[in-house]
C-alpha cells in the first residue's frame, strides 16, 4: 500500500512537471535593425541569430552558420521555388538540436543555401518547420518575443484572423471592392509591406488611376528571393484607399504591385499596423492589437546599386518623370557610391551590409564618365 501511494504521488508530480513545462513562456528580445525580426537562439549548443520567416516552409542555414554550428550537410538535394518563382536544387541538412530559450526542436532536416544577405549577416532563416511547433506573441513596441507551447490568451481589443495553409505556409483572405481573394501569404521574411500580384483587379485598376493622378511611383526593379535577384520587372508603388483583410477594414495601405510576385503581407505591415501580433499556430489563428494609425510608406532611393562580380551595377530605378535617377540605366556599371569604389569594400558582403544600414536622405552616384548624380528617396503622396 505504501508503494501504491508513492507511485501515485510520483505520477502526480510527473504530470504536474509536464504541465508546468508545457505552460512555460519564454521571453526573447528581438531587433528589426536588419529589416527582419532577428533574435538569438542556438543550434547544437552554438549561439545563432535567427530571422523569423513564416513565408519559408523550411529552416535554411548557409555555409557560415553550418561551419560555426556543426550543421551536417546531407547527400542529395531538394528542389525549391522562391518568391520570385525561381527554381533550384539546394542542399539538405540535419540538425540534432535547435533551441530558442527553453524551447527545443530535435533531429530534423533543414536546407542550406547561400542567400547573399543571410550569409553576409550570419543569419539562419527560421522556417515554418520550427515556427509552427510553438505559439508566438510579438510585441513590436517593446521588441520582445514570447514563445509558448500552448495558445496565448488574447486581449479583448484584439481582432482575430483564421489561418489556412497552402504548401505548409500560412495564408489569409483579403477583399478589394467586394471581390475576395484567398491567396495572401503571411510572410514575416518579406521586409516590405504589401506585395500584390496584378491579377487583383481592383488594386490593378486603382494603381492605374493613381499613376494618372501622379500619386504613384513606378520602378524597374529586381526583388530579392531565397535564390537571389529575380528578373527585372515594373513595380508600381501607391497607397491604396481601402481594402479588407480577413474582414478588417484598412485605409491608406502602401502597396507594391507587379505581375511577377506572390501576394503577401510583410513584416513592415505588421510593424506599422500592430502594437502586438499573436500567432496561435496550435489553433490556426492570428490576433492583432492594432495601433489605429496609418501605415507609413517605405521611402526608398530612386535607384539601387548592387555589387556584382566586382562591379557596382544599377539594379533598380524610378522611371517617373521627376525621378532623380533618370540619367541611370538598369544594368549600367557605375564608378562609385557616396565616393566609395568597389575596391573600398572588402567583399560583396561588406557592401551589402553597408547599404542595408544606410539611412541618410540622399546618396551620390558617380557614373563612369565622372558625372555625379544625387539620388533622393521617393515619397508617396
Amino acid at each position: 500500500m505504501k508503494y501504491w501511494f508513492t507511485s501515485i504521488f510520483g505520477s502526480l508530480f510527473f504530470c504536474a512537471s509536464l504541465a508546468a513545462q508545457s505552460s512555460e513562456i519564454d521571453t526573447i528580445p528581438f531587433s528589426l535593425e536588419k529589416r527582419l525580426i532577428v533574435f538569438r537562439g542556438s543550434i547544437n549548443g552554438t549561439p545563432i541569430d535567427f530571422a523569423f520567416d513564416t513565408g519559408s516552409t523550411t529552416t535554411v542555414s548557409n555555409t557560415n552558420t553550418n561551419a560555426s554550428a556543426n550543421i551536417e550537410v546531407l547527400a542529395g538535394q531538394r528542389k525549391v521555388k522562391d518568391a520570385n518563382q525561381q527554381v533550384a536544387k539546394i542542399d539538405n541538412t540535419f540538425i540534432p538540436t535547435l533551441a530558442i530559450g527553453r524551447k527545443k526542436v530535435t533531429n530534423f532536416k533543414g536546407l542550406s543555401y547561400n542567400m547573399q544577405y543571410l550569409n553576409c549577416a550570419n543569419l539562419v532563416l527560421l522556417g515554418q518547420d520550427v515556427i509552427k511547433k510553438f505559439n508566438w506573441k510579438i510585441d513590436f513596441q517593446k521588441q520582445v518575443l514570447y514563445i509558448s507551447n500552448t495558445p496565448f490568451k488574447t486581449d479583448y481589443r484584439m481582432i482575430t484572423w483564421p489561418i489556412t495553409y497552402k504548401g505548409g505556409r500560412p495564408h489569409i483572405n483579403f477583399a478589394v471592392k467586394g471581390k475576395i481573394y484567398s491567396n495572401c501569404l503571411i510572410d514575416m521574411g518579406f521586409t516590405q509591406i504589401f506585395d500584390v500580384n496584378q491579377n487583383v483587379d481592383g488594386l490593378d485598376n486603382e494603381s492605374k488611376n493613381k499613376i494618372g493622378e501622379q500619386k504613384a511611383k513606378q520602378f524597374i526593379t529586381s526583388s530579392m528571393g531565397l535564390l537571389g535577384l529575380g528578373k527585372p520587372d515594373t513595380v508600381t508603388y501607391f497607397v491604396a484607399d481601402s481594402l479588407y483583410i480577413n474582414n478588417t477594414l484598412f485605409t491608406k495601405v502602401p502597396v507594391s504591385l507587379s505581375n511577377k510576385t506572390d501576394t503577401k503581407l510583410g513584416v513592415q505591415f505588421f510593424n506599422g499596423a500592430c502594437k502586438q501580433l499573436v500567432f496561435n499556430f496550435s489553433i490556426n489563428t492570428m490576433h492583432l492589437l492594432l495601433k489605429n494609425e496609418e501605415i507609413a510608406p517605405l521611402n526608398q532611393f530612386d535607384a539601387a546599386v548592387i555589387m556584382q562580380d566586382g562591379n557596382l551595377v544599377v539594379a533598380s530605378k524610378n522611371i517617373n518623370a521627376r525621378s532623380t535617377a533618370s540619367a541611370l540605366s538598369i544594368g549600367e556599371h557605375v564608378k562609385a557610391v557616396n565616393g566609395k569604389h568597389y575596391s573600398d569594400f572588402t567583399s560583396e558582403c561588406a557592401y551589402l551590409l553597408w547599404t542595408y544600414q544606410y539611412k541618410e536622405p540622399t546618396i551620390t552616384i558617380e557614373k563612369m564618365n565622372g558625372e555625379i548624380i544625387t539620388l533622393k528617396r521617393s515619397t508617396l503622396l
